[in-house]
């Protein structure tokens, strides 16, 4: 019995509950008074029901006109019960809609907070987390935030029917109610495991749904189609987003089939008890000792026992909505065990970095990996000068990137800034003087203003200083060009919104980085040419040192037409710094970094002679 009790206290309904009253205790407060007044009245309306019989009983009997009142009196609280109750049922579906919408608001306000909290981003790499978010937001199952508050609303209504039911069944039989509330209990207890049975296997295999799901997207978004008609992928798709599906669902079945034997033994209980009750309920009626009226009566709190057990798909929604909600609720402490940057303290920052950055002796790999990217990494970054980083793919460049904005923490060694420890500087106020233009940069389907104002959020309506970002990366004449010019949204997706090339979209996101550089502090230019063409990129360079003025600027690029204009030139390998100087003198040394240039000059020139 205890167990069963903390099994009860321990359910996920209760905490989905706790955050339904959260979002709106007034809401909550109207939607449940609505929801037992209206179960109210369905038992007020059995008791009439049976009333109005026993009065058409003695019509027949003993004539219309001794019973007119009673028909008269019951037919008239029969319809004012029935207009109460569509009544209350119209307020209760705006009432509770209104909670459903509030709900829904908090819960995907709770996800973001989660995903957004942490100081780094490993949780986001983390695809175990992932599958956690994806569960937590009902993305995988039937369980829609929303549809706890109708699931709820039916599943009260029922049991609050079946607790009126099983007191006028006591004027029947004192055992006919305590029977079908046992077979009740029988029925649910199988209900309950049935849904655990489908949820568990559900979540365990989300791997296996979240790549059906890919599959899905891959149909419906708009990045993929033109290249799933151009190469014939169509066909595969579909079949793979199936394949994915069933073998996701596979443990779902398998579970079930384990309970169809609990299944038959809880449906021969439920049909025994039932049919017994009803059976006696025939025999005292043909033998007289019940009236028409209260068979009536008790034909109809017989079927309102049903309540005590599930409530059919609102049982299933509520618990597998639940579910997700406790997945939501555990995710800030998933989070915070994948966390890998610590929170620091020291906030002023404004002037840093006015010495150096140093990487000493760093070493890091990814979470769940165990090669490491960088292994005794020594580099140093010299305040207002531009330094440029080339290597072979994998050799950690962007890695460095993400270190450098406090993204990851290095698992040894030191980051410096001015000879302090990055880790004991907060990572807000370090961020707010770093600015980085990343090689996969976000295209914010928003206005023009929005896109590069996104890069100093306080600065955003500093009309003069957007200018100056714009025309300092080209992206002046395109953004005038724009038919509401920088009220433009940036989105074909939206009503007068236009959409752009892959080199103007490089240009909006330069313009962000520059406009964060307004503070000053570190520039990092991560492949911020891959998408321009040729006059663009040399017009861009021949900007270089204007951009770059003042300005601690890290420049990643695989064009060594555009890493040559650096003061500092570094090459990786492997996770270590191997070749450090100015473009002459690396190419005069002869290593790794004269090698790459001279084949990629070599290869220019092939194609000019052509």
């Amino acid at each position: 019995m205890k167990s069963r009790i903390r099994g009860l206290l321990e359910s996920p309904v209760w905490p989905a509950m706790r955050l339904v009253y959260e979002a709106s205790p007034k809401h909550a407060v109207v939607t449940t008074a609505s929801i037992v007044i209206q179960a109210l009245l369905g038992l007020a309306g059995i008791l009439i029901s049976g009333k109005l019989m026993g009065a058409i009983v003695l019509a027949e009997s003993d004539g219309m006109e001794a019973a007119r009142d009673q028909l008269v009196l019951f037919v008239g609280l029969g319809v004012g019960v029935a207009l109460v109750s569509t009544g209350l049922g119209v307020l209760n579906d705006a009432v509770s809609g209104g909670l459903g919408l509030r709900f829904y608001r908090l819960t995907r306000a709770m996800a973001m907070d989660a995903s957004l909290s942490p100081k780094g981003i490993a949780h986001l790499e983390d695809p175990k987390f992932m599958d956690e978010l994806k569960v937590a937001q009902g993305q995988d199952y039937a369980s829609h935030p929303t549809q706890i508050v109708g699931a709820f609303s039916q599943i009260l209504s029922a049991r609050v029917a079946a607790v009126g039911s099983a007191i006028m069944l006591l004027a029947f039989h004192w055992w006919a109610p305590l029977l079908l509330m046992a077979a009740m209990v029988v029925h649910y207890r199988w209900m309950n495991k049935e849904l655990d049975a489908i949820w568990k296997p559900y979540s365990d295999s989300s791997p296996e749904l979240r790549r059906s799901r890919y599959y899905r997207h891959l149909a419906l978004d708009t990045p993929a189609a033109k290249e799933i008609r151009v190469f014939g992928l169509a066909p595969w798709v579909v079949d793979r987003f199936g394949e994915r599906w069933f073998a996701g669902m596979n443990g779902v079945w398998l579970e079930r089939k384990k309970l169809k034997g609990e299944m038959v033994r809880a449906l021969v209980v439920l049909v025994f008890a039932f049919g017994l009750v009803y059976a006696v309920m025939a025999m005292d009626g043909a033998t007289g000792r019940i009236t028409i009226e209260q068979i009536t009566i008790f034909a109809q709190a017989t079927i309102g026992m049903y309540g005590f057990g599930a409530a059919g798909d609102s049982q299933l929604l509520l618990r597998n909505s639940s579910n997700s909600i406790k997945h939501l609720l555990a995710l800030p402490k998933e989070a915070g065990e994948r966390v890998e940057v610590n929170e620091g303290g020291a906030t002023e920052t404004e002037a840093m970095p006015a010495q150096s950055i140093k990487f000493e002796n760093v070493s890091f790999h990814y979470p769940g990996t165990e090669r490491p990217v960088f292994d005794g990494l020594d580099l140093e970054i010299p305040s207002g000068k531009s330094l440029a980083i080339v290597g072979d793919n994998g050799a950690g460049k962007t890695t460095l990137v993400k270190l450098l904005a406090r993204l990851y923490d290095p698992n040894s060694g030191l980051i410096t800034v001015d000879g302090i420890d990055l880790k004991q500087i907060d990572p807000h106020a370090w961020r707010e003087r770093v600015s980085v233009i990343f090689q996969d940069f976000v295209k914010y389907q928003l206005p023009a203003k929005q896109n590069v104002g996104f890069g100093a959020l306080d600065l955003s309506d500093n009309q003069e200083s957007l200018d100056r970002a714009a025309r300092l990366a080209g992206a002046d004449k395109l953004i005038r060009g724009l038919d509401k010019g920088w009220d433009t949204v940036l989105s074909r997706q939206f009503k007068e919104g236009t959409d752009l090339s892959g080199g103007q979209w490089q240009k909006i996101a330069l313009a962000r980085a520059l406009f964060a550089t307004e503070k000053g502090g570190v520039l990092v230019l991560d492949e911020p040419t891959a998408n321009l063409d040729v006059r663009s990129e040399a017009q861009l360079f021949e900007r270089f040192l204007e951009l770059t003025h003042g300005i601690t600027t890290v420049l990643i690029s695989h064009r060594f037409s555009t890493v040559r204009h650096a003061e500092i030139i570094c090459v990786l390998e492997q996770g270590k710094l191997i070749e450090q100087g100015n473009h002459e003198e690396l190419l005069e040394v002869g290593g790794k970094y004269a090698r790459m240039f001279l084949l990629q000059a070599e290869r220019f020139r092939d194609k000019t002679n052509v």
